[in-house]
């Protein structure tokens, strides 16, 4: 989808996000190759949002990244410019050790990015997540318990 066309995550943020990613997932996302498919995703979820809290996302990202060049270690880089240990102290210094709306957005980011990459199938697959046998099991043994009633009730709904 075009950056015009409704997407949260413009260009300029672009860069927080992958490097955020990177440093909140395992290190088989990048193995994988799923980075891409882990801000699909994320992008997906936070258009569900209501309207204020899509409007104030970019710029938060846009604040956080920013903000890293006010640490002395960072050199007057931004987040998504430093490297892998600085990166990771400056993010848990937000997650951890801040209060306010911008570590509060980095912290719900957080949360939905790493839900993204544990939904993907690769990862299911790589995990050997497969529910489906049984969920079937569950079925059927409620079904050989509860069916009559379920049948009853179905009845005098009908």
């Amino acid at each position: 989808m075009p950056a015009g066309a409704g997407w949260v995550i413009g260009r300029g943020v672009r860069p927080t996000l992958e490097r955020l990613v990177v440093l909140v997932c395992p290190p088989e996302l990048t193995e994988l190759e799923l980075t891409e498919s882990v801000i699909r995703d994320l992008e997906l979820h936070l258009r569900c949002l209501p309207p204020a809290a899509r409007r104030l996302t970019g710029p938060a990202l846009r604040l956080f990244d920013q903000a890293a060049r006010l640490r002395p270690t960072s050199r007057g880089l931004r987040f998504a410019q430093l490297d892998g240990a600085k990166a990771d102290a400056y993010l848990r210094e937000v997650l951890y050790g801040r209060r306010g709306p911008v570590a509060t957005v980095v912290r719900l980011i957080k949360g939905l990015v790493v839900m993204c990459y544990f939904e993907l199938p690769e990862v299911k697959a790589a995990l050997g997540y497969d529910p489906d046998p049984y969920v079937a099991q569950v079925a059927a043994r409620r079904l050989a318990l509860h069916g009559p009633s379920i049948q009853a009730a179905e009845r005098a709904d009908g």
